[in-house]
């Protein structure tokens, strides 16, 4: 049965603006400092902080994962038809954690629709 499981990985408990870090280190297991200076290093060039989709979409796919478009499907939804695996979905404003049909983020965000994921194949 998949159910949401509240989680914030921030070292200070901030709440905001890092929902990126946080999906990408659950889904990874990487420590949330790591993602942050990670992203950062990926927008560095042009100057673009690390939540930008595209600086986050280069920064997972260096790790070797892929990115798909989906539709029509909440977060809940998305991770009862996906019971198994490691998944990071995205919104177009708000990237979520989907690990073994549960979705985990510092909120309920079951009812967000996300239009693309990430997964490591």
């Amino acid at each position: 049965m998949n159910v949401f499981i509240q989680y914030n990985a921030n070292p200070c408990g901030v709440n905001t603006g890092d929902c990126v870090i946080r999906a990408i280190s659950i889904v990874t297991g990487m420590h949330p400092k790591k993602v942050y200076a990670g992203l950062c290093l990926f927008g560095y060039p042009c100057t673009i902080w690390g939540n930008v989709n595209s600086i986050w979409t280069e920064f997972l796919q260096s790790y070797g994962y892929t990115k798909h478009n989906i539709s029509g499907q909440t977060v809940a939804e998305f991770a009862a038809d996906h019971p198994h695996g490691r998944y990071i979905l995205g919104t177009g404003t708000h990237a979520v954690a989907v690990v073994e049909g549960n979705w985990i983020d510092s909120w309920n965000s079951g009812a967000e629709k996300p239009i693309y994921y990430f997964v490591k194949e």
